[in-house]
């Protein structure tokens, strides 16, 4: 008995001394080096480890709560003075985050997360979050370097939509995998008002006749586009360059120069539909004097002929086709002009003109043949656009437009 009692002393002094554990009055329990006291009942300083036996872990070495779920006002660990913050077991194979005893965030078995929203276990998406009134995402970027993407989304398919924005339960706007755009209202760009700097535009038309269109199919798709070197000579205030070095071209660019286009050819069509109407006058060389157009000279085989105003209006079928399309357009060596003259013609002329209106050439056509063409060569007018003129007994039957390019 005497050694018994000897080696229970000799076993209480070797742990109170080298202090691994520590049993106190009340139950609590402390493993460790420990300095002071404590008020929990069981205290571990340092590492820890649980295990059910010697070897691999292959199921939970520790399991916490009360043998039930537990919410964000009973979180099952929590964090120094604070019994309402920490993490939670709402159900099955699903995790909560709270602060204050609020739920902040939900983790489901499937990888789903929420942020500050009712948990939904049917929910699709990856990440929901209900911000309130504030930022649902702000991304602070800050690198040394262009080019740099901020946010990538990748996807596989071409019809899959990215960026929605959906409001009164439509999607009003998305970016497809292709790089489609759809926005239901359009899309707006800030205006840029008049500065000191800013003129009047004069020359839309001589601008966008250098430029040379086209089509083709892309990815089983049909497309439109401009001819990029001439946007770079014509334009090159549309033209933006990439990282790769690459173009890109802005077409917002082309509108004010479009409807500065119409309205300059507007005002040409009004001078030459006058310019023509003097020359159905009949009174001759008076037309060199009267002329809007300010170019026909006495030598003007056009203008010193009397038209003979014979009424070929029975003759005109309703779409006749009498001025062809120049062939081919643009051009820059040689083009061939066709017409068809209506019966009745006893004189007819072939007129070109240019934007402005002046009167640069013209061609006498020999009436006894109905059908015919006249060839032009590019190097007898200056690049750029033009109108011919279809002219028959002092009547004007089709106008066309024509583009010389050198």
């Amino acid at each position: 008995m005497k050694k018994f009692f000897f080696g229970a002393f000799c076993f209480t002094l070797t742990l109170v001394v080298q202090a691994q554990l520590k049993i106190f009055s009340g139950g609590n329990v402390a493993i460790g080096q420990l300095n002071g006291s404590f008020d929990t009942k069981f205290k571990v300083v340092g590492n820890s480890s649980f295990n059910l036996n010697d070897g691999y872990i292959h199921s939970s070495a520790m399991i916490r709560g009360n043998n039930t779920f537990s919410g964000s006002q009973n979180p099952d660990y929590t964090f120094y003075n604070n019994d309402n913050t920490g993490l939670f077991h709402p159900s099955v194979n699903q995790l909560g985050f709270c602060t204050n005893g609020k739920a902040w965030m939900y983790l489901t078995d499937e990888g789903n997360l929420c942020l500050d929203t009712t948990l939904n276990n049917n929910s699709a998406e990856k990440l929901v979050i209900n911000a309130g009134d504030r930022r649902a995402i702000f991304l602070d970027v800050k690198q040394n370097k262009d080019w740099w993407q901020s946010m990538t989304t990748k996807v596989s398919r071409a019809y899959t939509v990215n960026y929605v924005v959906n409001w009164n339960n439509r999607d009003r706007f998305y970016v497809r995998g292709d790089g489609m755009i759809f926005s239901m209202m359009g899309i707006y760009v800030p205006t840029n008002n008049l500065s000191p700097t800013s003129k009047p535009i004069t020359d839309a038309v001589n601008r966008l006749s250098q430029i040379g269109t086209f089509t083709g199919i892309n990815e089983n798709r049909s497309f439109f586009g401009l001819n990029t070197p001439d946007v770079q000579q014509a334009v090159p205030e549309a033209l933006d360059k990439q990282a790769d070095g690459s173009s890109l071209i802005n077409y917002d660019v082309f509108v004010p120069l479009l409807i500065e286009a119409i309205k300059t050819q507007q005002k040409q069509l009004i001078n030459l539909q006058a310019a023509l109407d003097k020359l159905k006058n009949p009174l001759g060389n008076s037309l060199v004097s009267n002329n809007p157009i300010g170019s026909i000279t006495t030598n003007s085989e056009v203008a010193s002929k009397e038209y003979n105003t014979t009424d070929i209006s029975n003759q005109l079928a309703p779409g006749e086709n009498w001025l062809e399309q120049n062939q081919p357009n643009p051009f820059d060596k040689e083009t061939t002009i066709r017409y068809h003259l209506p019966s009745g013609t006893t004189q007819a002329a072939l007129l070109i003109f240019d934007l402005q209106g002046t009167l640069k050439t013209n061609y006498t056509i020999n009436t006894e043949n109905t059908n015919g063409a006249v060839k032009i060569q590019a190097n007898s007018l200056p690049a750029g656009m033009y109108l011919f003129t279809l002219l028959v007994n002092g009547r004007e039957l089709s106008t066309r437009r024509m583009i010389i390019n050198h």
